[in-house]
């Protein structure tokens, strides 16, 4: 028998809501090649005040896309790492153009100095 795991609909409330609360105030995305980390694209700025709004049955959506940034490094990204504002990773997730964790305007190949846009922020959703 496998080991499986479920949590109740305010349990998974109460998980996102910790997400917010580690990410805390001027929280940033790191965008990454693959999930290597080996090569960063790009560092983008998130929300000031709240990342995400607030959680209804472990679903919450990223609040205001932040602006564009300038890549730092050259690739296609994939990965994204959301940290809070000391650099720790409190979760991560895929990135693409669309369906994706983080979304951007374009998928890549970017280069040093190209602009960085996010289309669509991600919905963080705590398994169930």
């Amino acid at each position: 028998m496998s080991n499986v795991i479920t949590h109740e609909a305010n349990t998974r409330t109460a998980i996102a809501a910790l997400i917010n609360t580690r990410l805390g105030t001027n929280a940033m995305a790191k965008v990454y090649v693959d999930a290597t980390r080996a090569a960063l694209i790009a560092t983008v700025p998130l929300n000031a005040t709240n990342v995400f709004g607030d959680p209804s049955v472990g679903v919450m959506a990223m609040n205001a896309i932040p602006a564009p940034v300038s890549c730092t490094g050259n690739g296609t990204p994939t990965w994204v790492d959301f940290c809070n504002s000391t650099g720790t990773v409190i979760f991560s997730g895929s990135v693409g153009s669309s369906g994706a964790m983080l979304n951007l305007t374009f998928a890549g190949p970017y280069a040093v100095g190209d602009g960085m846009t996010i289309a669509t922020g991600g919905t963080y959703t705590a398994t169930p």
